[in-house]
């Protein structure tokens, strides 16, 4: 389970006193595939709050709200499936927040970047070692042109090499091909 983004901490008044509030927002991974819905699980503290609701909302790319849900805090805990405007999530980055009275947290996810070497709808492009880092199998990830994916036996490090480039260094025993 990867946090997809660090502890936001705000301050609230009670009584003379601060005390420090957080929310954490957790996702499986920051990287999907097209899918019709994503899990979201995430915790509130101080849990004294516990009868007021965590509101989450995701916006598109360019920072409109598509869906609002609100999600019960039981135990310090909180949980939503958000399913997609029209039925699932199209290709792109999406930020989403959660609200809750103590705190706020927000955090971005990528629907559909594995199948993109350059999304033209975000300008994003990944490179391989971007890609990996984010979650894709080796096997998934996409190079461009005519170019082969190469991973040290070494190290773990990758390129995206010519095809003639790639067989030379599999045979050299540098890498193994994919």
């Amino acid at each position: 389970m990867i946090i997809v983004s660090i502890i936001i901490a705000s301050s609230l008044s009670h009584g003379y006193a601060l005390a420090e509030s957080e929310i954490t927002l957790v996702l499986e991974k920051t990287v999907f595939e097209p899918t019709a819905r994503i899990f979201l699980t995430g915790t509130v503290v101080p849990g004294d709050a516990f009868y007021e609701l965590v509101t989450i909302v995701v916006y598109d790319s360019n920072g409109n709200k598509i869906i609002q849900d609100r999600s019960n805090v039981e135990d310090g805990k909180f949980s939503a499936l958000i399913t997609g405007p029209l039925g699932s999530f199209d290709k792109g980055v999406y930020g989403i927040e959660a609200s809750h009275v103590s705190a706020t947290n927000k955090a971005l996810i990528v629907i559909g970047i594995n199948d993109l070497v350059h999304d033209q709808s975000t300008g994003m492009y990944l490179t391989p070692l971007k890609q990996i880092e984010l979650g894709t199998n080796a096997a998934q990830v996409i190079c461009m042109d005519k170019h082969m994916l190469v991973q040290s036996n070494h190290r773990d490090s990758v390129a995206c090499v010519e095809p003639l480039t790639a067989i030379s260094l599999e045979t050299r025993g540098w890498g193994t091909l994919y």
